[in-house]
């Protein structure tokens, strides 16, 4: 057995190291010395049985190269050191201390994006700047589904000329109001900020930030620490060490847009693995990355991931991702359209061995994720068979916690979980967040988002999905959103034992759903665009809320099961939903505060543990937490049609960019607007220029001629006119 400490003699380097460990035929273990290790450790096609890297007093890889740099007064308030041309720095340290690229608005770490403004301020801000090139803008997408971000070529008239990365799978929209810019020496204002020029090398701080003189730099500059690849022959072991200040991703890296979810993939990270088996990381810790802290891709089998810690990363904390290779159907988003072909319906399940399966994680924590991606999550899961989460908590995200992106391959479990303090900064989903975008979706209809067509479409639907998937015993805690959000398909699930207070549980188009035994406070169960010979079930769930159930849509067909349940607090109209009536669901008053004491009290339902999580994590904070909803948006009535105000439910039915406007429910028969063409579902936003704020608005001047209405339908903001 091949065993040694490093460094030692003959191994200085990461680079050394990995040369010596790809010379071993025998079992091989390493023991890594305390202390701080700059590079990348690459192992490929590994020849040894088993390797074992272990940092028992803890040993760093950082991705960040050091150096000193003397700083000098330079004029207005700055001072400037001369390191050289040639860098690309993106993120940066000085003394220890990590600064901020110069931006505007000013960072602030309570609000969206870090800070933001809209961008006509932006293009005020810049209106006198000579030379944009190189800045970057980064904004919300329009329906706040993720980030966009963008390079900054030149000027196009008074506005930048903007080079999308690519980074969201629904278009290079963003939302106007969400916005900041980054990278001109203009920016520079600010105590904690750096900008350097990169014609000229020199590197820019104020006054403020540190005295003239040698200060020690430190510019991240790799994006992966340990790469392990074509590994399937080695058992590994990664053990005790240190992964930080890595460099950032998002425009040094490519992003692939592929497939039918909202999301686009960038690989970069700081442990890759792909193609290898057999791999264990434990007690490791990610902290201040700029890219997905751990990236499994393609073929890679029994991996395990226990008890690391991820924290501050830009992006995902794990990202387990197939090649599109591996499914049978590849098609994509084209603009607001999508369409899947059912060619060859007997190629079933993957096409090819091209994707992660038997996939382990456990008692890990996950904290401030996302920092700039936002279109991330702690675990984010696409074209994968079997993967596990077990006993973690993921919190203070900004959007889902877990992300499963297609029902194929499925086999999933989560359990034991504690997700809390998410959807911070994005909206339209849930801590738990699914798509199921499979083959099955779009047939018939590309266009469709109404759940039509369901009885031609359920043949189909485990095509792509060769396991059930399973959420067992988390917790989930929220204030807005949907707590589990299956949307769009996603099928062939069983939710069991869940504790959600504040968000509840939603079921948009799909087959074979089981949701028994959950406990939700404060959320109902929500049912949209329901598919006929849909066949779900929904039983011996405790739900205290005055909307238990709410339906958006129950096509005709559909055979939903809500049966043998325990309704606390309903109003009494809710009691004469047809889909609850004669179902043996039982009604009671209860105290939602002290409702988690007495679940032994109710026949039918098998209490479960209130533990939850990573042991030692932190606990979510349920002070300001709303564990009562209200009935439902204020509606109004008139001889133009009924309408409602737009809430979250009627905002994730109708793919809406937010909750202004008001909702079309019914247009009258006599009504002008339907001169305009305006028809439920629709959202109207304008009126001749002016905003439709809500219930509030009144409808007295339409009947005239000339009026111009903007709406939305189907994913897209349109114009109507009287016809």
């Amino acid at each position: 057995m091949g065993k040694i400490t490093f460094p030692n003699g003959d191994l200085h380097t990461l680079d050394d190291l990995g040369a010596w460990i790809s010379g071993q035929t025998d079992e091989t273990a390493v023991e890594i010395q305390s202390g701080v290790y700059y590079g990348t450790l690459h192992l490929e096609g590994l020849e040894c049985p088993s390797l074992l890297l272990s940092a028992p007093e803890g040993a760093v890889f950082t991705g960040c190269r050091e150096f000193s740099a003397n700083f000098a007064p330079c004029g207005s308030g700055l001072l400037a050191a001369n390191i050289g041309t040639g860098l690309r720095p993106e993120r940066l340290f000085i003394d220890g201390e990590i600064k901020i690229l110069a931006r505007y608005p000013k960072y602030d770490p309570a609000a969206p994006l870090g800070g933001i403004t809209d961008y006509a301020d932006i293009c005020r801000r810049i209106r006198e700047e000579k030379d944009l090139a190189g800045a970057y803008l980064h904004a919300l997408h329009e329906h706040e589904w993720g980030s966009n971000d963008y390079r900054i070529t030149g000027r196009r008239g008074d506005e930048p000329a903007l080079e999308w990365v690519g980074n969201n799978n629904r278009g290079c929209a963003f939302k106007k109001d969400c916005v900041y810019i980054e990278n001109l020496p203009s920016l520079l204002t600010d105590a904690d900020e750096w900008y350097y020029d990169r014609k000229k090398g020199i590197l820019y701080v104020s006054q403020e930030a540190l005295s003239p003189g040698r200060h020690d730099i430190g510019i991240p500059d790799r994006l992966c620490l340990l790469s392990l690849h074509d590994c399937m022959n080695t058992q590994i072991t990664v053990q005790g060490i240190y992964f930080t200040d890595t460099d950032r991703s998002t425009f040094k890296s490519p992003w692939e847009r592929y497939l039918r979810s909202d999301w686009a993939f960038n690989r970069a990270s700081t442990i890759a693995i792909s193609g290898s088996s057999d791999i264990r990381l434990t007690d490791c810790r990610f902290e201040n990355l700029g890219s997905n802290a751990l990236g499994i891709f393609g073929e890679c089998k029994g991996i395990s991931v226990d008890s690391c810690d991820f924290r501050d990363c830009l992006t995902n904390g794990i990202l387990i991702l197939g090649d599109p290779d591996s499914t049978y159907c590849t098609s994509s988003w084209e603009g607001s359209r999508h369409r899947t072909q059912m060619e060859s319906p007997e190629q079933t399940g993957p096409s090819s061995e091209h994707y992660p399966r038997d996939i382990h994680i456990a008692g890990c924590h996950f904290y401030n994720l996302g920092t700039e991606d936002k279109q991330s999550a702690g675990v984010c899961i696409s074209l994968a068979l079997r993967v596990t989460v077990d006993r973690c908590t993921l919190h203070h995200l900004p959007r889902a916690a877990i992300n499963i992106c297609e029902n194929a391959f499925g086999g999933h479990t989560v359990s034991n979980c504690d997700l809390f303090d998410c959807v911070r900064e994005t909206g339209d989903h849930g801590p738990f967040n699914s798509w199921g975008r499979d083959r099955f979706w779009t047939l018939r209809d590309a266009d469709d988002r109404t759940g039509k067509f369901g009885l031609q479409k359920k043949p189909y639907v485990l095509a792509d999905m060769l396991e059930p998937n399973t959420l067992r015993h988390n917790r989930v805690v929220g204030s807005r959103g949907f707590g589990i959000d299956l949307d769009d398909g996603s099928s062939n699930y069983t939710i069991e034992d869940n504790l959600c207070i504040g968000v509840g549980i939603k079921l948009r188009e799909g087959f074979y759903r089981t949701v028994r035994n959950n406990v939700l406070i404060g959320a109902p169960l929500d049912l949209h665009a329901t598919f006929a010979g849909n066949d779900d079930v929904i039983t011996q769930n405790i739900v205290c809320n005055p909307v238990p159930v709410r339906p958006i849509l129950l096509n005709r067909g559909c055979t939903t099961r809500v049966e043998e349940n325990i309704f606390l607090n309903a109003s009494a109209k809710i009691r004469k939903q047809k889909l609850l009536r004669g179902r043996n669901n039982a009604w009671d008053t209860a105290e939602a505060q002290s409702l988690l004491g007495r679940l032994d009290r109710y026949p039918g339902f098998v209490p479960f543990s209130l533990e939850f999580g990573c042991p030692g994590a932190p606990q979510p904070n349920f002070d300001k937490l709303p564990l009562q909803t209200t009935d439902r948006p204020r509606q109004i009535r008139n001889r133009f049609g009924k309408f409602s105000a737009v809430d979250e439910q009627i905002r994730s039915y109708t793919g809406a960019p937010g909750t202004d406007g008001l909702y079309v429910v019914r247009v009258g028969l006599f009504s002008p607007l339907r001169r305009y063409g305006v028809r439920p579902g629709d959202i109207l936003l304008e009126v001749d220029g002016a905003p439709v704020r809500g219930t509030d608005f009144t409808f007295s001047n339409l009947p005239g001629r000339g009026h111009r209405i903007t709406a939305f339908r189907k994913n897209q903001t349109i114009a109507l006119k009287r016809r």
